[in-house]
């Protein structure tokens, strides 16, 4: 089997309300993917697949005021194997892998006195007045291996026990390495570590399932230890207010760090279903993110790694009719509610992260196809809404909680919250463009 694939993305962002035709970020970005595999058997009924896959990216800069990234190339490459085998009730999979990721950009230099905005400078005279260096040249290769053994004990049909351990790997980023610059998305600006070592880990997944005629639940648990982990904190000034490059002074600045790290938790999930066309659908799910340090003591503010989801409870009761009622077939009907802890473990240090507030989050919507006297679907029909109580929160994963001037007034909660109430109407025509041929007969 072999996919290949293409993909451009121009993404551009316009951050000058004086001049609305110059775009602030002005990126294209070219990838190419590949991927390559074959399955077969081996004796004993050893289920394998070999094969390779990929990606090569090139990505420019085209006129623009803002340059979080450099122009590179990259190459990724990682082959692989998966082997597979039941004896009897246990079910065993092995599978390792090898990647390797290539990286490489050249110099590059703004001109901050010859335009109204810095410019790319494309002269041979990087010494000029007004020349500062962007990024520097820089050609990195990141190689690692990683693998993971599993099995599955079928008790029954309806009961079943998984465990897997594996390693992991993952080169570092375009941005972890190289960024030096503004991102007028997240109004951060980001510093990158052309020294960073790629991340490694070690994690252990353990799983219990039950399925039953009127009820399924599910456990599963994790433990994920990580060597190198990249992670951003805030850099801050002697006095300890944000630090800020003068050029784009509401920008705060972001720097990336490497740390020893554990990341654990799990999911509970229970489906009562009394009957086919009603489920009650339920799950918790639980993420802690642990900062081990570099060898030292950690500190309070230290030791919690940023941006880790807080407890998370979903509940959803779905009806779905298909049979309907008159000429709505399909129809289907759901109820949906939220319930998010307040986030208090967070990343303290640098002003990097703040505490957030719980919340709960109600959501609703219906749904189905109308259809003519012949029974053929005319059109299809939904309406669903979210955050329904309209209610005022900020999600600790947002970058925009932060997304505001580094001082605001006392008594004002900084940043952008995230969206209130949200009702949207889809209708979707279906058109039948296909050849009609009719049979023709004759003696």
């Amino acid at each position: 089997m072999v996919n290949l694939g293409y993909q451009f993305s121009h993404r551009r962002e316009y951050t000058h309300p004086d001049d609305p035709t110059t775009p602030g970020l002005n990126l294209h970005l070219q990838t190419y993917t590949y991927d390559v595999k074959y399955n077969f058997t081996l004796p004993n009924d050893y289920e394998t697949s070999i094969g390779v896959n990929g990606q090569y990216q090139n990505n420019a800069i085209s006129d623009a005021t803002a340059f979080p990234i450099p122009a590179y190339h990259q190459f990724d490459i990682g082959p692989f194997v998966i082997v597979k085998k039941s004896f009897g009730k246990l079910d065993v999979s092995a599978g390792a892998r090898y990647d390797n990721r290539s990286f490489n950009n050249q110099a590059a230099y703004v001109d901050t006195l010859n335009f109204k905005y810095p410019q790319l400078y494309t002269g041979s005279n990087t010494s000029a007045p007004g020349v500062i260096p962007q990024f520097s040249a820089l050609s990195k290769t990141f190689s690692g291996a990683s693998y993971s053994f599993g099995a599955t004990y079928n008790f029954s049909n309806e009961f079943l026990l998984k465990a897997n351990i594996s390693r992991g790997f993952r080169a570092p980023s375009i941005a972890e390495i190289s960024a030096n610059g503004p991102d007028p998305g997240s109004q951060i600006y980001h510093l990158g570590n052309s020294n960073f070592k790629p991340e490694y880990s070690v994690q252990e997944d353990f799983g219990a399932f039950l399925s039953l005629p009127n009820v399924s639940a599910s456990v599963e648990l994790f433990n994920n230890n990580i060597g190198n982990y990249i992670y951003q904190q805030q850099v801050l000034n002697p006095d300890g207010t944000p630090a800020v490059n003068p050029s784009f002074p509401q920008y705060s600045i972001f720097t990336y760090v490497q740390s020893k790290a554990r990341i654990n938790g799990g999911e509970i999930g229970l489906d009562i279903h009394p009957f086919a066309w009603l489920h009650f659908e339920n799950s918790v799910a639980l993420t802690y993110g642990t900062n081990l340090g570099n060898g030292g003591p950690v500190a309070d503010s230290l030791k919690y790694l940023p941006f880790i989801p807080p407890v998370h409870i979903h509940s959803v009761l779905r009806g779905t009719f298909a049979k309907g009622f008159s000429s709505f077939k399909n129809v289907y009907a759901f109820v949906g509610f939220d319930h998010y802890d307040a986030q208090d473990r967070f990343f303290a240090a640098y002003g990097t992260e703040t505490y957030t507030p719980g919340y709960n989050l109600l959501s609703a919507g219906i749904g189905g196809n109308l259809t003519n006297a012949a029974g053929k679907k005319v059109v299809e029909l939904f309406i669903e809404g979210t955050n329904l109580t309209n209610t005022n929160y900020q999600s600790n994963m947002s970058r925009l909680k932060y997304f505001d001037n580094p001082v605001v007034p006392p008594g004002v909660q900084r940043g952008i919250f995230n969206m209130g109430r949200n009702v949207t109407f889809k209708v979707i025509v279906p058109f039948d463009l296909s050849a009609h041929v009719k049979a023709v007969t004759g003696s």
